[in-house]
């Protein structure tokens, strides 16, 4: 194990954290070509109470997905509040460190902590953000077709036939095989021989999980943990003094995660914002209220987040492995 965590690509870190600064430069030139006083009306006349509940659905939200991903682990031996607390601390160092290493940092102590091993900790992991991905990338093409922003509508038809039926493929074992080298390649060394198929095993141990009993759990907190996000998107909305339909709720924030989902920004920053001002623009809302909206996700998707993860590391102790 201690070969498989030490062999990580920093040099893909490195290349992950670089792109991310796109995202920064769009960011700068969004607010150099607005008005900024239009955006501090848009926060001074903000509702912070709703505000406070859309901060609530986030975290409830969280604590489905750290739920999701206790189920995919497959380890009863690990309590809900111990998988909660690591979610929120991962939280926490993805939003702080460069190249969003949390993710990697829960896997390695689940492992440290339970008896897991790491390479499936790391394959649940990877599959539990893949789910949120696939959702919102399936969502978001269907906004893109119904709101008709950036690509035409009858790409997007082909799209989602296309997209739609991937996970159906990885019951093959030779489509199983392809995607574990694509990911295996991308996070691990080759000059270490057997740390792929350690890995592999993981992953594919999690993929066929996924067509149990276990995945259709999973696939349900999913959508539980999404329409809490719905909620949160409506109410930050409201909170703007926006009357923002929940159709349109829907449609937007599944259009926004997808633009955000892409490796090119820190926290979001810039593509949320180029997301939000297209879509405001569908719906007749100007460019300011996009830009506040975004600063105000930003604020409790993410830094609200980072402050508990943050009290939650620092209180918390290690627990003792089993057995």
């Amino acid at each position: 194990m201690s070969r498989l965590k030490k062999n990580l690509h920093l040099s893909f870190l490195r290349r992950l954290f670089n792109a991310r600064l796109v995202g920064v430069v769009f960011f700068v030139v969004i607010l150099a070509s607005m008005n900024l006083s239009e955006i501090w009306k848009t926060l001074q006349r903000c509702s912070w109470m709703l505000v406070g509940l859309a901060f609530i659905m986030q975290f409830a939200s969280l604590a489905a997905k750290s739920a999701r991903w206790g189920v995919l682990l497959s380890a009863p031996a690990v309590p809900f509040r111990r998988v909660f607390c690591l979610y929120l601390i991962s939280a926490y160092f993805g939003i702080v460190t460069p190249a969003k290493i949390g993710e990697a940092w829960k896997a390695v102590i689940v492992s440290q902590e339970h008896d897991i091993r790491f390479s499936t900790a790391v394959a649940v992991t990877v599959i539990d953000r893949a789910m949120d991905i696939y959702l919102y990338l399936i969502m978001g093409l269907f906004s893109l077709l119904l709101l008709k922003v950036f690509i035409l509508p009858e790409w997007v038809s082909a799209i989602i036939l296309i997209v739609s039926g991937m996970p159906l493929t990885l019951l093959h074992p030779r489509i199983r095989q392809c995607f574990m080298k694509i990911i295996g390649r991308a996070m691990f060394s080759r000059r270490v021989t057997g740390q792929f198929d350690e890995f592999s095993m993981g992953v594919d141990s999690s993929l066929r999980a996924l067509f149990t009993g276990s995945g259709l759990m999973a696939c349900l907190i999913t959508l539980g943990a999404a329409a809490l996000l719905v909620v949160q998107f409506w109410l930050l909305t409201r909170a703007i003094g926006l009357n923002y339909p929940w159709t349109g709720a829907i449609l937007s924030l599944s259009l926004v995660k997808l633009v955000v989902s892409l490796p090119i920004s820190i926290c979001g920053l810039g593509t949320r914002e180029i997301a939000l001002i297209s879509v405001f623009n569908q719906f007749g809302f100007p460019a300011s209220a996009a830009v506040g909206m975004g600063l105000l996700m930003l604020l409790v998707g993410h830094l609200g987040i980072a402050v508990i993860g943050l009290i939650v590391s620092l209180t918390q102790k290690p627990t003792a492995k089993n057995g």
